[in-house]
């Protein structure tokens, strides 16, 4: 607990006389607290780099002045079964970024500094299942899947299934997850479910 002691100078004026002057103190017991805060003394930021998967090696980080141009990391790396494709941060109103490497950029005024996270891309396998050969690509792992709207003569495109059962809506935003990716097309006939439409076999 903190004791806080507030002190109040009281004056009167009356017309041209001065008052005597009156100091007086009260006491008052406050609620603990805990603030936490950081101190500023230079200009000078940290920028981190994290590859961004569990056992990757790390990366030495560097110092900068906040405003500085910098250049950076252009080193290559490599993880089994994915592709580097550059390093992301997010800035001050939450969007991300993307670098790549040797690209450069003003350093951010943050405290403590920026975080550049690795960009990897992983196998992705897109079967339309309407006939069309399989789409063999990749994509970049927590970043949205750029899908083309597929067709299919007779049905009605109803979203995606992924490999693990997860279902998505026709306008719903697929995330690449850490992983080798499958989607599947889900199609509806337009009869299916609504007697009216269908042939009347008697």
């Amino acid at each position: 607990n903190s004791e806080v002691y507030y002190t109040l100078d009281l004056s009167v004026n009356t017309g041209d006389y001065q008052g005597a002057r009156t100091r007086t103190t009260t006491r008052v017991e406050a609620t603990s607290g805990t603030v936490t805060f950081k101190l500023v003394s230079s200009t000078i930021r940290k920028l981190e780099y994290d590859l961004g998967y569990v056992g990757a090696p790390s990366i030495p980080s560097e110092t900068h002045n906040s405003g500085n141009s910098v250049n950076v990391n252009a080193g290559t790396y490599t993880r089994d079964g994915y592709e580097f494709v550059g390093w992301s941060y997010k800035d001050s109103a939450g969007n991300t970024v993307i670098l790549q490497p040797s690209d450069t950029f003003n350093m951010p005024d943050r405290v403590p500094g920026t975080k550049l996270v690795a960009l990897w891309k992983t196998g992705l396998t897109v079967d339309n299942n309407n006939g069309e050969a399989v789409s063999q690509s990749s994509a970049i792992v927590g970043q949205p899947i750029h899908l083309v709207r597929p067709v299919k003569e007779g049905y009605v495109f109803k979203g995606w299934r992924d490999s693990d059962g997860n279902t998505y809506g026709i306008n719903e935003t697929v995330i690449m997850p850490d992983k080798r990716f499958t989607l599947f097309a889900l199609w509806q006939s337009p009869y299916e479910g609504n007697a009216s439409l269908l042939p009347d076999e008697d």
